[in-house]
Parts: structure tokens; sequence; C-alpha cells
């Protein structure tokens, strides 16, 4: 997977010698600002400068060139390696806290090679793959958000938070991904000190989960629950002190075409792209067969997720579609294919594909259900409706996070972590060549990218 992304590099600079896209507003800014001129910025970023100052330390010591766009580049491909790393420490931190009672050295009996396989499936994941290949804001932001989750799950909340802080430092709506780890680091905290009995059960439902969960809470003393989640609120209150200081507004400029908006269907699209990209190989991975599948698919409550889904899915795209005028005048991405082939033929087309949502929505849910922890998923689906039913782009890289966190939670926690991560590694790896086709060689003159 490494060898694939340093080769495709060369490929890239190749076709590319010249900034590409959001590189023209990035590259400029690293660059005055490793000359030491922060005041200055360009109004149209519209993120905080977290991964320039990244750039700029490193260039102190003297590891990268933060002039050059190469050297640039070179900084998100060697994230990627770190992001292999610590989705390995996600997987194998999620596989040993969800392990049965009595089962709590279950992770250390798979050997260092599998997490090793199971992190590059996560990094392979295609969007973060190709942005790796490019002087972006996504693969930092990963970094910080894996990072965050996985101090979470090993109980290192102060870790957390200053992970958090970066995070939101690099992209700011990683807010909701402060808010789901901590969420699950809280949660987990609780859980191992003060267990409910309807905790204890290997399958406990959503009402069971939450109820327990809350329960264990109130009779935790307060001091330990301000103490576990006082990192956490600390991150909110800076995230709440940034807002009301710029004036309101999420984004740092460009402020007028990136206003806050209810794009429901962004989550219908959102959810049919995580269920393609971390779902399937699960099926291949020791978790229920075939026959308890079709038993899970007749069960009430599944056909009344599936119909809420429906309707929820229904509505969305009925009452939620939007176009955004970037997404109409930039034909170098693949949502403008999208949406002026098949998105924009009417509102039959986009209901017909309702049945997809639904699907990926049950899909979604049976991972949770899977990981014995119904409650992870409600907060995942918080943090997804979070940094997308706001947001008036189409924008797959804006799916990323959802995809690699889904990923290394369900990969650690599935019954053949090496044979799901071999098979999603294989596809993704098929699907980032496809992506670079299109980018390198792209079409009609025109680069195309997701």
């Amino acid at each position: 997977m490494l060898s694939a992304v340093y080769s495709s590099r060369h490929w890239v600079n190749a076709a590319l010698p010249q900034p590409h896209m959001d590189e023209l507003f990035h590259h400029p800014q690293t660059s005055v600002y490793c000359s030491g001129e922060y005041h200055k910025w360009d109004p149209m970023i519209t993120t905080l400068p977290g991964t320039y100052l990244l750039a700029v330390a490193l260039a102190r010591l003297s590891l990268i060139d933060c002039h050059n766009l190469f050297s640039l580049r070179a900084l998100s491909a060697a994230l990627v390696v770190i992001n292999l790393l610590i989705a390995a420490l996600v997987a194998a931190a999620a596989r040993r806290v969800v392990s049965p009672p009595g089962k709590s050295h279950h992770a250390q009996r798979l050997p260092l090679s599998v997490w090793a396989v199971v992190g590059a499936s996560v990094a392979a994941s295609p969007f973060h793959a190709f942005y790796a290949l490019l002087y972006y804001t996504d693969v930092p932001s990963a970094t910080m958000v894996l990072a965050m989750l996985a101090a979470a799950l090993h109980r290192r909340h102060l870790l957390a938070a200053l992970a958090g802080v970066a995070a939101m430092a690099v992209r700011q709506n990683n807010i909701v991904w402060v808010l789901f780890c901590g969420g699950v680091g809280v949660i987990e905290h609780l859980r191992a000190d003060a267990r409910d009995s309807r905790l204890d059960t290997d399958d406990p439902s959503l009402v069971d989960d939450v109820l327990g969960t809350l329960a264990t809470l109130v009779r935790c003393p307060y001091k330990v629950v301000v103490t576990i989640a006082g990192p956490y609120l600390v991150d909110v209150g800076l995230f709440v002190a940034f807002v009301v200081h710029n004036d309101g507004a999420l984004v740092v400029g460009d402020k007028s075409a990136h206003q806050p908006v209810f794009h429901a269907a962004n989550a219908a699209y959102a959810l049919a792209t995580v269920a393609a990209l971390a779902v399937p190989e699960l099926e291949l991975a020791g978790w229920p067969t075939r026959r308890s599948l079709c038993s899970w698919l007749a069960r009430w409550q599944t056909l009344s997720a599936a119909a809420a889904l429906a309707a929820a899915a229904a509505l969305a795209v009925a009452y939620g579609t939007l176009a955004h005028r970037y997404l109409l005048a930039d034909n170098s991405h693949l949502p403008f294919y999208l949406w002026k082939r098949v998105l924009s033929r009417g509102p039959g087309v986009r209901l017909a594909l309702v049945p997809l949502y639904a699907a990926a929505g049950l899909a979604v849910c049976r991972s949770f259900a899977a990981m014995r922890r119904p409650s992870w998923g409600l907060l995942w689906l918080a943090a997804t409706l979070g940094a997308t039913v706001p947001a008036g782009l189409i924008e797959p890289r804006y799916f990323m996070m959802p995809t690699l966190v889904l990923k290394a939670l369900s990969l650690g926690v599935c019954g053949n972590p090496l044979r799901a991560a071999a098979a999603s590694l294989a596809r993704d790896l098929l699907l980032l060549a496809a992506l670079l086709a299109l980018f390198v060689v792209g079409v009609n003159g025109v680069h195309i990218m997701p």
C-alpha cells in the first residue's frame, strides 16, 4: 500500500508540477508563514492554519522545505504512514474494549502483522490515500482525529483533548469528532469502572446500551465524571470562543460561499459512500453467516429501521437536495458529473435511489450492532450528520473521516480482521488506481479528482 502511494507521487508530480485546485491557496499561505509573515492571510482560505503551522514546525527542524510544493506533498504522503500506525492502534484498542468479560486480553492474541494489514486497509481508503498525493488539509486532519480516538480508547483523555485542539486547528468542523471521541472515551471509561446489568449481554440493544450507560453515569461520582469529561469540555469551550470571535461563522474566509445550510441529502450520500467503502468486506470476516443475516433482516426491529431509514432518506432528497454554485462551475470534480448525469435528472431519479440509501444505513447499523456498542453508532451518526448536513458542497472528501473511523473500529472488532482487511485493501487499491487514472491522465484534458 505504501509503495503504491509513494510511486503514485511521482506520477502526480510529473503531471502537475504546479499547485492544483486548493493547493493554489495552501501552498502560498504556507510559504508566507515559513517566511515569518504570520500577519498575512489569504481571505479565500476557509480553515484555521494548523496545517501550515505543522509544515513550518517541520521546516524549522529541517525535515521539509515549506516553500517547495513537492516537499509539502511529501508531508501528506508521510502522514499516511503515521495514519496507518494510528489506525492499527485504534483497531486494537477497540477490540480490547469490546471484548466480552473475562477476555480482556483478546486483542493481544493477534500478531502485529495482522494489525499492520488492518492499519494499511484503513489508510488505503481511496479518498484518504488520494489526497495524500496533494497538499490538502484532509490528511493532517485525519491524523489528528485518529490520534484523538486512539487516546480516548486508551483512557488518555487529556492527550485526546490535546489532539482534539490540533484537529480543530487543522479543520474547525472536527469539533464533531471531538464530541464523538469524547463521548466514546467517557462511556467506555465509566463502563469499565462501574458496569450495569443491561450492558453485560453479548448483544445489547440500543435502548439497553443507552439506558445502561446513563445509569452508570448517574451512579458515578460527580467529580469523576467532570475529571473524565473536563478535557473535552475545554475543547468545546475553545470552539465556542472561536465562533464568537469569528462573528458567528465557522469558516475563516470566503464566508459568503460557505454559509451553513440544510443539505440533508448530503447525509444520504455520506451513508452510501461509507457503506460502500467500509462495510462489504466485513461479511467475509467471520461476522454472522448468511443464515443469520437473513434472520436479522427478517426481524421486526430491522424492518422498522429500514422503513424509518427509507422515510428519512426520501424526505432528505425531496426537501434537502442542494446544488452549490461551486459544484455547478467545476468540471474537474467527480460530483460535477454525478450531479449533471444523475442527481439533476429530477425528483424521480433522486427518489429512486432511496432504497440504496436505506440499505446503506442498515449496513452501518449492522456494523455497530456487531461491535456490541450501539451507542457508538448513535454518536457516529450524530458526528456524520454534523459534518455533512451543514455543508453546501457535495465533496467525497467530506465523507472520508466517517469512513476511516468506522473502518478502524469495525475491522478491529470483527471475527477475522486479517481476511476483512486484506479484502478491503485489495479493493481500495483498485479504486485508488482508477481515481489516479482519471486524475493523472484526465478526460479531454481535464484532471478529474474526487
